[in-house]
């Protein structure tokens, strides 16, 4: 069979993130690259500094106050970046932000403060806690910033997923600045000043380079312009540096040291090389080319010749070492759980599903203070080793949740997140065994199943059930609510929601046997098809809206991209009238990714757009009358209209009893509805969307998907949402 060569890409981290893998069978080895890209996506989510949701701003917003508990791979990263930071004599840090902030290398600024940039610069800032594993400030004016080490993290993290499905060929790359190869590839080295000339070039195999370079991108110093990177040792920025390289096992090793040694000059990369095994380096200033890596060959003549300081063979012994030593210590990091009898772990959970949701879940109650994660269900050993990997090796692990159930009797709840055919079963085992049952959206994919969940929560009186949909645990949907109750766009008439990625569905299969298992979102018997799995969410933040339940849904679906044998479409719209006259429109697809996941609320006086990452948008009518606050309101311009930024310090009302003021930045959508349902058990106060919710969310796109086959409008009665 002819080798195929498939490339994939997409934007996170604010650059563009490509994968490129060679193989046999060219659907397999798309699938395989989607989900490396969905790993990359769920760390952008947890380092990003420019989401008030991601980890990074919940550690940025409470580490000078208390130690915060941090997932097990982010800490892991953490104690990483510190091992750099003192092997690099200081010359790399993730704790610059707030120094990155003095100089608005971020915002644009060209002009910094340098006493205020300073005044900025960290030493020894953070105080790192195995045991508990967790993070804290040694003081007030710390910020965490991964923007020299996160692209790195993101690909090791992609590259290990290529690797265990089997490649043997692939090359992964974050904007071209960071490149992790799989195998043999030769590589070109950019001049930074003119992008089509090399100065160098090397074979890269099995090991990863990253480059650093200001070319381009300036501050101003008391009227000098100088590079954008800091030496987070003077607080200033690097000056007489065209570019720096380095060549390390992993990506995380080799973008941070990129930083360091264009921080630390020619010297004193030959100090880092010789001190870390199986590392090399290139620095460039515009009279030299020194080059710790003898297979680095010059292309183009310049002032400075190459000069090796090790050689192929100890590169490869220490690149060996260096790889064997990182990959064993991360399963270290991850056992520093909880112990049985620890006075913070007050609630003890399993979780059904250990796939990628699951997975996502089991990062966040691995942040909480007192949730002790017990046991895991998983049928699939690869995602059970997964799992095991952010939980902790002592947690036990079953086959299944019915001998999870019997065996784990004094567990109080289970997190289901499960393939969604099989929600019921799970939840209404759960509930009969008088456990709290969190459900993760949507409920089910028939109705019948979905009534059935719903009689057992009803049944199972003294247990908190609760369905996952963030938006009612989110701090912006609320907060956008306050503002539709208040008035601010007239009476609520329309929402619009969308959710489009360009993506298949389609996972990795080793065995055809288990196709329909693995795949099972792609068949009608297992799955509700895009308008089940994702717009519930919609319909259930209209429901919490209007406060009413669909009266009436007609829809269109097609197999526009993935004609791959799959059963269910992979773009669809849904039309649903509620009583009134009023109208939510739904599009979801998986054949483009322009516009993303976003939700519009339409009134007679205005409307608010809902972007995610904690952001909306008020957008007023020319003949709407403004309220006193909007003249102090933070605005911004989308498109050619200006919308007034949902801020909860800038948006105020008179109706309101209390003062507006968003919770905690960094609490993540995720991490808050989980907080809410064990909030609930403490409290025995229900929180979120109950039982009758996920019904009610579930009931009309189930109803949607049959309209369309039907080609008709379909009328939801009693009979729909009666249980």
């Amino acid at each position: 069979m002819a080798t195929s060569v498939v490339r994939l890409a997409r934007a996170l981290m604010a650059t563009r993130f490509e994968i490129v893998l060679c193989g046999e069978d060219s659907a397999r080895l798309r699938s395989i690259g989607e989900e490396a890209l969905d790993e990359i996506a769920r760390l952008d989510a947890q380092l990003s500094l420019f989401s008030p949701s991601s980890e990074i701003s919940h550690i940025n917003a409470r580490a000078a106050f208390e130690a915060v508990p941090v997932e097990p791979r982010l800490f892991a990263l953490l104690e990483r970046a510190e091992r750099l930071r003192v092997e690099t004599d200081g010359a790399f840090d993730v704790a610059l932000g707030r120094l990155v902030d003095a100089w608005g290398i971020y915002d644009g600024v060209t002009k910094a403060n340098r006493a205020r940039a300073s005044g900025a610069v960290n030493e020894d800032a953070l105080i790192l806690d195995s045991r508990d594993r967790t993070v804290r400030f040694a003081r007030d004016g710390v910020a965490l910033d991964f923007g020299a080490i996160g692209k790195g993290f993101a690909i090791d993290a992609a590259a290990a997923i290529v690797r265990n499905r089997g490649v043997t060929r692939a090359l992964l790359h974050g904007g071209k600045s960071t490149i992790h190869a799989i195998g043999a590839w030769p590589i070109g080295l950019a001049d930074p000043r003119d992008a089509s000339r090399r100065v160098g070039r090397l074979v890269l195999e099995d090991r990863s380079l990253s480059t650093s370079s200001a070319w381009g991108r300036y501050v101003v110093d008391g009227g000098e312009m100088r590079g954008h990177v800091l030496d987070p040792r003077s607080g200033a920025p690097v000056a007489g540096r065209v570019a720096a390289w380095a060549i390390a096992p992993f990506s995380t090793d080799s973008d941070a040291l990129s930083t360091a040694f264009y921080v630390l000059g020619a010297e004193g990369m030959r100090r880092c090389c010789e001190r870390l095994r199986g590392v090399g380096g290139i620095v460039m200033t515009e009279r030299r080319f020194v080059a710790c890596h003898a297979d680095v060959e010059r292309v183009r003549e310049s002032t400075g010749e190459p000069q090796p300081c090790v050689s192929r063979r100890s590169f490869l012994k220490g690149a060996a070492a260096a790889a064997a030593a990182f990959s064993i210590g991360l399963p270290a990091i991850a056992n520093a759980m909880p112990q049985a009898g620890d006075k913070k772990a007050t609630l003890r959970c399993a979780l059904a599903g250990a796939g990628d949701q699951g997975r996502l879940l089991l990062s966040q109650l691995a942040r909480m203070k007192e949730v002790k994660v017990t046991a895991i269900a998983e049928p699939w050993k690869s995602h059970r080793d997964k799992a095991l990997e952010i939980a902790g090796r002592s947690v036990e692990t079953y086959d299944d949740v019915t001998h999870l159930l019997k065996e784990e009797t004094d567990t109080d709840a289970l997190i289901v997140a499960a393939p969604t055919y099989l929600h019921a079963t799970i939840a209404v085992a759960a509930l009969r065994a008088g456990k709290h049952v969190f459900c993760e959206a949507p409920m089910s994919h028939t109705i019948d199943d979905a009534k059935a969940i719903v009689r057992a929560a009803r049944a199972a009186a003294s247990c908190v059930f609760q369905m996952g949909y963030q938006r009612r645990s989110s701090k912006l949907f609320p907060h956008a609510l306050t503002h539709v109750e208040c008035g601010a766009i007239g009476d609520l008439t329309q929402v619009r929601a969308q959710w489009h990625k360009k993506q298949s569905w389609r996972r990795v299969v080793d065995d055809p046997k288990n196709e329909k298992l693995v795949n099972w979102r792609l068949y009608q018997a297992t799955s509700g098809g895009l308008l089940v799995e994702q717009s519930s969410h919609a319909i259930d933040l209209a429901n919490w809206y209007f406060g009413d339940v669909p009266a009436s849904v007609s829809g269109l679906g097609s197999l526009l991209q993935w004609k791959d044998g799959r059963e269910v479409h992979d773009s669809v719209q849904a039309l649903l009238e509620y009583p009134g006259g009023k109208q939510v429109a739904v599009s979801a697809t998986l054949g483009n990714s322009y516009g993303d996941e976003w939700e519009l609320l339409i009134g007679t006086e205005g409307a608010i757009l809902l972007l995610g990452q904690g952001k909306g948008l008020l957008f007023k009518e020319p003949d709407s009358v403004a309220a006193g606050w909007e003249q102090y309101a933070k605005k911004e311009m989308l498109g050619e209209f200006r919308g007034i930024v949902l801020d909860a310090d800038a948006t105020k009302y008179a109706s309101h009893d209390k003062p507006e003021k968003l919770p905690d930045a960094g609490t993540a959508d995720t991490f808050a509805e989980l907080e809410d349902f064990f909030a609930a058990i403490r409290d025995k106060k229900p929180r979120g969307a109950d039982a009758e919710a996920g019904l009610h969310a579930v009931v009309p796109c189930i109803v949607a998907a049959e309209a369309i086959e039907k080609r008709a409008t379909i009328a939801l009665t009693k009979d729909h949402y009666g249980v």
